[in-house]
């Protein structure tokens, strides 16, 4: 279970984003996939085609989830220490969606010990309301709240800004 809840957490913890009051980290979360293969001793999951994570109003869809978890070493020697997530990567069809926030990507790669979330694809793209940012990479740290989109050598990036709305991020 704690791997579970690792997994929502930092996956639905976009730079900073806030949760919405009904996405409580102790409400129910629910992982739907044709198939999962867990190495337990390896501290790898992996959750295969139309994976579905969804806690509250909070969902993450992709055709495929890898976790890393732990210190598998430190486990073995104390076994009441939880593993933690050291890294999750949502490949294939992604899409983040918050109460008012959607991220769409062809991979999502979360890396725990820097707290930094990369968007990539062709046409990755973040909307918020009516605003939205398309690019080829999004990184977003968790630690200062800093975005870096990037475009790729076919295309810039786009941004679509509305006055009067709260913002993208």
């Amino acid at each position: 279970m704690a791997l579970i809840t690792g997994i929502i957490t930092v996956t639905f913890s976009l730079a900073q984003t806030p949760q919405p009051a009904s996405d409580d980290i102790s409400e129910k979360i629910h992982i739907k996939a044709d198939r999962v293969i867990a190495d337990l001793e390896g501290g790898e999951a992996e959750f295969v085609g139309n994976v579905r994570v969804s806690q509250g109003l909070s969902t993450v869809t992709a055709d495929r989830m890898n976790v890393y978890y732990g210190d598998t070493d430190q486990k073995k020697k104390d076994s009441t220490i939880e593993p933690s997530i050291r890294k999750i990567i949502a490949t294939g069809n992604v899409k983040i969606n918050l109460e008012d926030m959607i991220a769409l990507a062809d991979e999502a790669v979360y890396v725990a010990d820097t707290k930094t979330l990369t968007l990539s694809g062709s046409n990755s793209k973040v909307i918020s309301g009516e605003n939205s940012i398309t690019g080829s990479t999004f990184i977003m740290s968790r630690t200062n709240g800093n975005v870096i989109v990037e475009g790729s050598t076919r295309q810039q990036v786009q941004a679509v800004f509305f006055s009067g709305e709260k913002g993208l991020f």
